[in-house]
């Protein structure tokens, strides 16, 4: 009984040391915390050496162990063995706080190659708050000047966000409304209209709130220049029936497609591009998939598509396979780039979570896996990918 409760005692131990391990990766774990977890890591290493010198009649008399019951020896030993995998969990922490600091970054996105390309950038930047609990702020404060300076430097035509919340969207707004520039092309005044964003800005956003169809929850949202495209149609429809609607808030919440339909002013083109957060497990993601397919299907089929988004499955899962079968293809394919990765734990590159797939018509200039780090900050705990499309003349 006591051998069994050890042993479980020490098992729910290590989960929960796991869990808070995965769950701080992205609260911007800093130097304190590393030494927080130092000193209680050298507390469990060597302090019984150093008990042991330091009161030196505390040592056992080597004839106890002799005295000790089989059931006593076999505590003894778990109780080590316990010790020493808790230790081995936090030096994993330790290292991986040092590398998340000492991770180098990537380089800032190259400017386009034409400027008459569209580029489309796709980010899922974590979702976060100004103020509130830690774990819901999740570092918003510090990641979002890195946020602001990456999408400065990227200059995205087309700029597709998952897990934006609505605070995070105000920001976005105000950044995006700043001048651009000089000789970054394309100005023009924003047109009158329906749409949301701010007033003056050279980008129009499109989206609401999976929760509640306004501004409740994460959105995935999709920004576009106002002075290269006309806006034609757009919306957001859920990956489960009813898709026209929300559940509410809560643990089960529908995920989310935002769509819009634009005119490219520089090639005349008509393209439909959407973005998607997906479920995390596979029994969810395939009929969501098909509920977003059958979406691109009922459209215009001279349409240039674009989906971009957070997948939550990598390249070869059924989820994605499902788009390319239907003749929809991954950009990091087209650009031979396929292996790079767009999640990240602590700055280690995983699995290739994110992508931007792409219908007949286009060819890839440019592919990137955005994995900046300005200042030290990793901006999300997904990289950005970009790409810059050229539409063909004709389909």
């Amino acid at each position: 009984m006591a051998l069994g409760l050890t042993a479980s005692g020490f098992l729910i131990l290590l989960a929960l040391l796991a869990l808070v391990i995965f769950a701080a990766a992205s609260l911007g774990v800093g130097w304190g915390l590393f030494a927080a977890i130092l000193g209680l890591f050298v507390a469990l290493v060597l302090w019984p050496r150093l008990r042991h010198r330091v009161f030196p009649t505390a040592l056992p008399q080597l004839s106890e162990h002799n005295t000790l019951t089989g059931r006593q020896r076999w505590l003894r030993s778990l109780r080590g063995v316990g010790k020493k995998l808790f230790a081995i969990g936090l030096a994993a922490w330790l290292g991986l706080i040092a590398w998340s600091k000492f991770a180098p970054g990537g380089p800032m996105p190259a400017p386009k190659a034409e400027l008459d390309s569209v580029r489309v950038f796709t980010w899922n930047i974590l979702r976060g708050q100004e103020r509130g609990p830690f774990w819901h702020m999740n570092n918003w404060p510090a990641r979002k000047q890195v946020v602001a300076e990456a999408l400065r430097q990227a200059q995205p035509d087309l700029l597709l966000v998952q897990e934006a919340r609505a605070g995070q969207l105000d920001f976005l707004d105000e950044i995006l409304s700043e001048p651009r520039p000089s000789g970054s092309g394309h100005d023009a005044p924003r047109p009158e209209g329906e749409g949301l964003g701010v007033r003056g800005s050279q980008y129009r956003r499109v989206g609401v709130g999976r929760e509640d169809g306004k501004s409740g929850g994460e959105h995935c949202a999709i920004y576009f220049k106002v002075g290269r495209f006309q806006e034609l149609d757009g919306g957001t429809f859920w990956l489960e029936e009813p898709t026209d609607r929300p559940r509410g808030p809560g643990w089960n919440v529908k995920r989310i497609c935002t769509w819009v339909r634009l005119r490219d002013q520089v090639s005349g083109r008509t393209l439909r591009v959407y973005n998607t957060h997906q479920y995390l497990t596979a029994g969810s993601q395939l009929p969501a998939s098909q509920i977003i397919l059958d979406h691109i299907k009922a459209g215009e089929p001279s349409d240039a598509v674009v989906l971009a988004g957070d997948f939550n499955a990598t390249p070869d899962a059924p989820s994605r396979r499902v788009f390319s079968q239907a003749g929809l293809s991954e950009t990091a394919a087209l650009a031979g780039k396929l292996g790079k990765r767009t999640y990240h734990f602590y700055g280690l590159p995983l699995r290739r979570l994110d992508g931007i797939l792409v219908g007949p018509g286009w060819s890839v200039q440019q592919y990137a896996v955005v994995n900046v780090k300005p200042n030290g900050v990793f901006p999300s705990d997904h990289f950005g990918v970009l790409a810059d499309l050229t539409p063909s003349p004709t389909r």
